[in-house]
This record gives structure tokens, C-alpha cells and sequence, in this order.
């Protein structure tokens, strides 16, 4: 199955990024600002715009663009973003979480 799905005359993308196995880690205040802070480096330092998003308990959407209007750095910019946060993510549930939700990835 194709994992992205950027198409190159297109501007805006809706996004989702989810947890491995569904689980619920986007519950605490401290995962939810790993996430935001990831966003808010990716708009200062890598021309990710963000019309949109949200947070759920197990996943999270967003309406992404780059500042040149261009996908394939669109897609480079999510990409980084996503691997990024992830890794910030597994780190934090190797401390913090339950030993059953140590396995979470975002994909």
C-alpha cells in the first residue's frame, strides 16, 4: 500500500499521522507539547505552514502547506516532521508510560 500520497500540482494537504496500535498517547500535557513544538520548529525553520489541526487521543490531522507552495517540500518537511516527533515520542514512552505502551510508534 502506497504510504504518502503527494501529488505534485497540488498546494494544501490533509494529513493524518496515527499511533501504532491505536494506542491512547496523545493524553498528557507533556506528549501534546512534543507534538506542538515539533510543528512550531517545522514553521520557523522548514517553511511548514499549518492551516489546521487536531489532536486526538490516538492520532492526529492537520492541514499542512509549504511556504513555496510546492509538494515535494511539503513532503520532505512532514517526513522529517513525523520522524522527529516520533523518535521525541518513543523516548518520552520509554520514561514515562506504562511498560504495555513502551512499543508505541507514530507512523
Amino acid at each position: 500500500m502506497e504510504r504518502y500520497r503527494f501529488h505534485s500540482d497540488g498546494a494544501l494537504f490533509y494529513c493524518t499521522f496515527s499511533v501504532v496500535d491505536w494506542l491512547p498517547v496523545f493524553i498528557a500535557e507533556a506528549v501534546l507539547k512534543i507534538v506542538t513544538d515539533s510543528l512550531n520548529f517545522c514553521y520557523a525553520n522548514q517553511g511548514l505552514r499549518t492551516n489546521a489541526y487536531v489532536i486526538m487521543p490516538m492520532h492526529m490531522h492537520g492541514i499542512f502547506f509549504h511556504e513555496s507552495f510546492q509538494a515535494k517540500p511539503l513532503e520532505k518537511v512532514l517526513t522529517d516532521f513525523r520522524k522527529f516527533t516520533g523518535r521525541q515520542l518513543a523516548d518520552y514512552a520509554r520514561s514515562h508510560l506504562p511498560r504495555c505502551s513502551r512499543s508505541a510508534r507514530v507512523s
